[in-house]
C-alpha cells in the first residue's frame, strides 16, 4: 500500500498476516465461537456443561486479547505514521528551503539591493531554476508562473543594461564637452568617474553621490579655466571675460534633464520597476515556504 513504509512492503510480501491481523482473526475466530457454545449447554448432559463454560471462557479472554491486540496495535501505527509523514514533510519541506527557497530569497534581495544601488548584472543563479521542468513538480504554481515572469525580466535586463549604460555615459560625455566649450573652457575627459549617469538615475551608492560631487567641482572648474592670449609683448597678456551662462548649477540642471528624457534613461528605468515588481510578487509568495517548516 502508498502509506506502508519499504521494511513493510517487504515483509507483507513474505507473511500474509500481520502481528495485528492475526489478533483480529483470532478474536474473529473466538469470538463468534464463545457466543455459540452458549446454546451447547442446553443440550449436553449436566457433566459437560462446566467444561463448556471453560472454553467459551477460555474463547471470551483468547477473543479479547486478540481484538486488544489489533486495536492497540492499529491505534499506534496510526499515529506512528501520521506523526512519520509529518516529519518526512517537514525534512522535505526544510531541503526545499536549504536547497531553493533560501537561494532564492537571498538572491532576490540581493538583486533588489543591486538594482536600487547600482546598475550593473543581476544574479540568475537561482531564478534560472524557474525555467527547469521538475521544478513545477516541487513548488506551487503561483510560484512558478511569477517566478518566469521575474526570470524573463532579470534575463532581458542583463542583456540590454550595458548597451544602454554606455550610451547614458556618452550622452554625459557629449554634453558636458560641449557645454565646457561652448563656455570658453577646458574640456578634459578627466573630469569623468563614469557614475555620473547612475547619481542623476538615482542609484543610492554612496560612492556615486561622491563621485558626482567631484564630476560637478571639476567641470566647475574646466568652465572657468581661463585661456591666456598672449600677444608679441608678455606685458600685454589679457585675461578674456569669462561668460555667466557657464553657471555649474544651470549646468547640472539641464544635465539631469537630458539624462532623465533620453530614451536609454527611460527604458533602463523601466526594466528596473518591472524587475522590482516581479520580484516583490515573487518575494510574497516566497515568505510563507520559508517560514513554514519551522512554524
Amino acid at each position: 500500500m502508498d502509506n506502508e513504509t519499504p521494511s513493510e512492503t517487504v515483509v507483507g510480501r513474505r507473511w500474509p498476516f500481520h502481528p495485528k491481523n492475526l489478533g483480529l482473526a483470532i478474536a474473529l475466530i473466538c469470538f463468534p465461537a464463545a457466543i455459540l457454545s452458549a446454546p451447547i449447554e442446553q443440550t449436553i448432559a449436566a457433566e459437560f456443561v462446566p467444561y463448556i463454560s471453560a472454553l467459551r471462557t477460555v474463547l471470551a479472554f483468547f477473543g479479547g486479547a486478540g481484538f486488544t491486540a489489533w486495536l492497540s496495535m492499529s491505534t499506534y501505527e496510526y499515529i506512528h505514521e501520521k506523526s512519520q509523514r509529518r516529519e518526512w514533510d517537514r525534512q522535505f519541506a526544510l531541503e526545499k528551503v536549504r536547497e531553493f527557497y533560501g537561494p532564492l530569497y537571498d538572491e532576490l534581495q540581493s538583486n533588489l539591493l543591486l538594482l536600487r544601488r547600482d546598475f550593473t548584472t543581476l544574479h540568475t543563479n537561482a531564478v534560472s531554476f524557474f525555467k527547469t521542468r521538475y521544478i513545477s513538480l516541487l513548488v506551487p504554481s503561483a510560484l512558478i508562473k511569477k517566478g518566469k515572469v521575474l526570470s524573463d525580466a532579470v534575463m532581458n535586463y542583463n542583456d540590454q543594461y550595458a548597451a544602454l549604460f554606455g550610451k547614458l555615459t556618452e550622452i554625459v560625455q557629449g554634453f558636458t564637452n560641449a557645454w565646457i566649450e561652448d563656455n570658453r573652457g577646458m574640456a578634459d575627459d578627466g573630469v569623468f568617474s563614469g557614475a555620473e549617469a547612475r547619481y542623476i538615475l538615482g542609484r543610492t551608492h554612496v560612492g556615486f553621490e561622491q563621485s558626482y560631487a567631484r564630476f560637478l567641482r571639476k567641470t566647475d572648474i574646466a568652465l572657468h579655466t581661463i585661456r591666456l592670449k598672449i600677444s608679441e609683448s608678455p606685458s600685454e597678456m589679457s585675461l578674456p571675460e569669462t561668460t555667466v551662462s557657464g553657471n555649474i548649477k544651470e549646468f547640472d540642471k539641464e544635465l539631469r534633464a537630458i539624462v532623465l528624457s533620453s530614451l536609454e534613461a527611460t527604458k533602463l528605468l523601466g526594466m528596473c520597476t518591472q524587475i522590482e515588481t516581479a520580484t516583490s510578487d515573487v518575494i510574497r509568495e516566497l515568505v510563507p515556504l520559508v517560514k513554514a517548516p519551522y512554524e
